[in-house]
């Protein structure tokens, strides 16, 4: 219970924050973590992708793909890539066939000169096995659990009970 508990006020943290993304996935699927930036606007710029929080100092923590001047500058797993267009500011990290242990906390990093340490984009993968449709009732079962309506919540009670586990948040 403790560990849904943490996954909750982390949902709640990443949903209350523009830069924040929650993303879910199955087993085996690909998934595609979102970053862009305006590179007509700002030129093409230092990027990398890190798992773990972002830093207030700047760059990736412990980094999984880099890119510079438009082309992927270093890759430590084949499984993580950087498949839309660079040259147009989109480095959107896709993890190939998505594992379990790929869950957690991910940093995009951009390098913007005269920005303090630069732009950074947090994003939290959640992989799960199951269905996307499972989550889903799950979380309509959780936001009507959470309503203030005594009749809503007991629709949201009734919910959460009869779905399989799947996630707090989609």
């Amino acid at each position: 219970m403790d560990g849904l508990l943490k996954l909750f006020w982390m949902c709640v943290g990443l949903l209350s924050s523009s830069s924040s993304h929650l993303i879910s996935a199955t087993v085996g699927q690909d998934v595609t973590l979102p970053c862009k930036y305006p590179s007509g606007f700002y030129g093409l710029r230092y990027t990398c992708w890190g798992r773990g929080h972002c830093h207030h100092s700047g760059f990736c923590p412990k980094e999984i793909i880099s890119s510079d001047k438009g082309y992927v500058s270093s890759k430590h797993l084949d499984r993580h890539q950087l498949l839309g267009n660079i040259k147009q500011g989109d480095i959107s990290l896709t993890v190939v066939s998505a594992r379990k242990e790929d869950s957690g906390d991910y940093c995009c990093f951009i390098y913007n000169p005269g920005w303090s340490e630069g732009q950074k984009q947090h994003v939290y993968l959640l992989v799960r096995s199951g269905t996307l449709k499972e989550w889903s009732l799950r979380v309509a079962a959780s936001l009507l659990f959470s309503s203030t309506s005594p009749q809503t919540r007991s629709l949201g009670y009734l919910a959460m009970n009869l779905v399989p586990f799947g996630c707090l948040c989609v």
